[in-house]
């Protein structure tokens, strides 16, 4: 109910009833929001930043959105806990493919045989 009338405490004009798991999706949507919008004020400016790549630049955003996260005290959250298969299987990947897919070729196959022992050796030692 939008418009509810209480004696009490007056017109209440619009309940919010957060919950645990509200307030988390909450809280992952407003930081992919804030990452999203930076990406794109990044992607804006004329000249790039010469200080900071911008994998840098959304590393920071990720400490800071971090510790806003520790400071109000939501890390004891299940949806916002770390969890090693979603990073190995879903956040990993796209990453690795967007390097290889940028990878200059010339740099690539003048070092193949460095990368290719690089490559052997760990495979022997896993």
């Amino acid at each position: 109910m939008l418009v509810q009338l209480n004696s009490e405490e007056g017109v209440q004009v619009v309940g919010i009833h957060l919950t645990e798991f509200s307030e988390s999706v909450l809280l992952v949507t407003l930081g992919i929001l804030i990452v999203s919008l930076f990406r794109i004020m990044f992607a804006k400016v004329p000249q790039k930043l010469k200080i900071m790549p911008e994998s840098g630049v959304v590393i920071l955003l990720g400490c800071i959105f971090g510790g806003i996260i520790l400071g109000i005290g939501w890390e004891d959250n299940e949806l916002i806990t770390f969890n090693p298969e979603i990073f190995f299987l879903i956040l990993i990947p796209p990453v690795i493919f967007e390097s290889g897919y940028h990878l200059n070729g010339f740099a690539f196959f003048t070092n193949i045989r460095l990368i290719l022992l690089y490559a052997l050796l760990g495979t022997l030692i896993n």
